[in-house]
């Protein structure tokens, strides 16, 4: 899919729909991996990814919300997508002995 493809198919009312229900209604994309959101205290930050399953390639999209524990929760959602792959990735620390 070109950049401009991306960016038609993925609208925000697109992006809503898939973040409400886990998936699109037409079950060619599914939420495959929900990703660790951003606490910052009043605002939190999230993504997930979803697959093609068309085309099986992979597409992070991004929301947000805002409020509060005490008052409603005001969520927006990014419209477009960036498409993403799996990869495995090594990690080397230091640890005492």
């Amino acid at each position: 899919m070109t950049k401009d493809e991306i960016v038609e198919l993925f609208t925000k009312e697109f992006v809503e729909d898939i973040f409400q229900n886990e998936g699109s209604e037409d079950e060619r994309f599914e939420q495959v991996f929900e990703e660790e959101s951003m606490d910052n205290g009043k605002y939190q930050h999230f993504a997930i990814i979803i697959k093609d399953n068309q085309t099986n390639k992979h597409y992070r999209i991004k929301g947000n919300k805002s409020g509060s524990y005490f008052t409603d929760y005001d969520f927006n959602y990014s419209p477009g997508a960036q498409e993403v792959e799996l990869k495995e990735v090594v990690i080397k620390k230091w640890f005492k002995v």
